[in-house]
């Protein structure tokens, strides 16, 4: 995968390492057990960072960064944006009769059953499949397959229904590729 992180502040210093060798203000690299790091100046109380990410380039996570979460956006106003999304989902079930523990207990549940599968696509155009190519269309992954047709896949037609076929599509896509 590749990723693109924004800083709000100027770091002291800068660098990449990667299989324990430390490059000394470098801003990039490639390969296995890679990692990078970054200093500030002495006294710097609070950073914020912004972080885009791709599986099909470094330049679509600057892409994606762009438009998740363009320059200015703060902390408050993505998780402002999250929560009115979470919500819009969440609401679509409205428990009457049910103590405070039992709506815990099923909204957790019902939170975790949109969480998987997701989709995994570049700004809802392409996607890096199986084959190590970058096809147009949206995919899904992190499917837990074993069984949940009992249960999982009734309730995401009832309460998801709009993103059934592109699952159903994006199994079909897995394989092909």
């Amino acid at each position: 995968g590749y990723f693109c992180a924004r800083f709000d502040t100027a770091f002291a210093a800068w660098g990449v390492a990667q299989n324990g060798s430390v490059r000394a203000g470098a801003d990039a690299g490639t390969g296995s057990l890679l990692s990078g790091y970054a200093r500030f100046a002495e006294g710097t109380r609070a950073v914020s960072v912004r972080v885009g990410v791709s599986f099909i380039s470094v330049n679509q996570a600057r892409r994606n960064l762009d438009a998740e979460i363009p320059d200015g956006v703060q902390l408050e106003e993505t998780a402002r944006r999250t929560r009115t999304a979470w919500a819009e989902k969440l609401d679509r079930v409205m428990l009457e009769g049910a103590t405070e523990e039992d709506k815990e207990v099923f909204y957790t549940a019902f939170f975790h059953s949109l969480q998987y599968p997701y989709e995994q696509d570049e700004g809802g155009h392409y996607y890096s499949g199986y084959d190590n190519t970058v096809h147009k269309g949206v995919s899904y992954t992190g499917y837990s397959i074993w069984d949940t047709f009992r249960a999982e896949w009734a309730w995401l037609i009832l309460f998801a229904p709009e993103r059934v076929p592109g699952m159903i599509t994006s199994m079909l896509q897995d394989y092909k590729e």
